[in-house]
């Protein structure tokens, strides 16, 4: 009779908590965009291209999330938008079928800021949402875009290099003008594409990084692999996932992500 009631009352709170962890995390995406309206018919409150601005007087709901998502990486909080999208990205919208505004990034060269897509709001839950909110965080704070920028263009101009010392070297071989295009071709060919790969490489191991940022701060990796579905799939990006696809990708698949996240976790909890 015991073991009935402890089963009866540990069932009863399971759920009761089950539902007002739903319900705040309903009431937090309310808030959230009942603010976006109000700020959005505030001509202050609004920037270029397409663009919400999210601090402290506007949208304070959601600043207050990047805030202390920010503090928790020990971080400076950088600046936060909403984008809404503008008449030019409307038009691509209807004509490419791709909402392009249920997404979210970060950049980070002169000044540091995240810049989360209006759709998403409407799509995701407050859970979710953080999730995304501490991803793009995590680029901030490991510095990717600038990284990015300089491995591209140190390799770049290691090909610029590469090609002035095989001219040279021609001028002074006296090498045949046909022989030395052909090579000038391969070689330019060659570094272009072994450049490309290894950028796009880089780029889908800082995503894998970002995600490790963003598990560290929600300690759930299912809030984020949910939030990048719902993202596929509204966006519609359901591509083959060939050799060809993965090499010349951005980000790694759903399905490497998720896996890498679990890993981490086994091994957090080993």
């Amino acid at each position: 009779m015991l073991f009935k009631q402890y089963l009866f009352m540990t069932l009863a709170y399971s759920f009761f908590t089950g539902c007002a962890a739903y319900s705040h995390d309903s009431n937090m995406m309310q808030t959230i965009q009942a603010e976006y309206h109000a700020s959005v018919q505030i001509s202050a409150a609004r920037k270029m291209f397409g663009k919400v601005i999210v601090n402290e007087q506007y949208n304070p709901t959601l600043y207050a999330a990047v805030q202390e998502i920010a503090h928790q990486m020990g971080i400076k909080t950088p600046r936060v938008s909403l984008f809404k999208g503008t008449v030019f990205t409307e038009m691509m919208s209807n004509f490419a079928g791709i909402d392009f505004r249920m997404n979210a990034y970060a950049r980070g060269l002169i000044t540091d800021e995240i810049t989360i897509g209006l759709t998403l709001l409407s799509h995701l839950t407050y859970k979710e949402l953080r999730a995304v909110i501490a991803h793009e965080l995590g680029h901030i704070k490991h510095n990717h875009s600038i990284k990015g920028l300089a491995s591209y263009l140190g390799g770049y101009l290691a090909i610029l290099g590469g090609e002035h010392l095989l001219r040279n070297y021609s001028v002074s071989s006296n090498m045949d003008t046909k022989k030395y295009l052909l090579i000038n071709t391969i070689y330019t060919t060659m570094s272009t594409y072994a450049l490309l790969i290894y950028t796009y490489k880089k780029s889908r191991d800082d995503e894998k990084t970002a995600d490790r940022e963003a598990f560290m701060i929600t300690k759930n990796k299912d809030d984020l692999i949910q939030s990048l579905k719902k993202v596929k799939t509204l966006a519609h990006a359901n591509h083959e996932r060939s050799w060809l696809y993965r090499t010349f990708s951005t980000h790694p698949s759903i399905e490497e992500r998720e896996e890498a996240l679990s890993q981490l976790q086994i091994n957090l909890t080993a």
